[in-house]
């Protein structure tokens, strides 16, 4: 939800300030948070599937070779759209929708 607000609350201070806007590769600070959330929701799916007494491979290679397609797939995808406030927008409302629909439901 905190890095989805951040993304929003970035791109309309961008629109405000053009000449300001910084369009370098995110901070150290940023990617660490990234990683981190990333890591505890893989460790969230990890005990998950442990309790469900199901074999981790089958399970690893499923969510590991959709989490690369899925990849490919936006690569291409932003390669072609190009760079827009709009898309990094939405990707903020993505994320902020999936941090409540995890924080209320699960």
């Amino acid at each position: 939800v905190f890095i989805g607000i951040k993304m929003i609350r970035d791109q309309l201070a961008e629109r405000k300030n053009p000449k300001d806007a910084q369009k370098s590769f995110p901070s150290f600070a940023m990617l660490t948070g990234l990683a981190i959330a990333t890591s505890i929701d893989a460790f969230a799916a990890g005990i998950s599937i442990a309790f469900l007494n199901r074999e981790i491979l089958p399970d690893a290679a499923a969510i590991g070779a959709t989490t690369f397609a899925l990849s490919l797939v936006g690569i291409k995808f932003g390669s072609k759209m190009g760079a827009s406030s709009k898309f990094e927008m939405l990707g903020g409302v993505v994320l902020i929708l999936i941090g409540i629909k995890v924080l209320m439901f699960e």
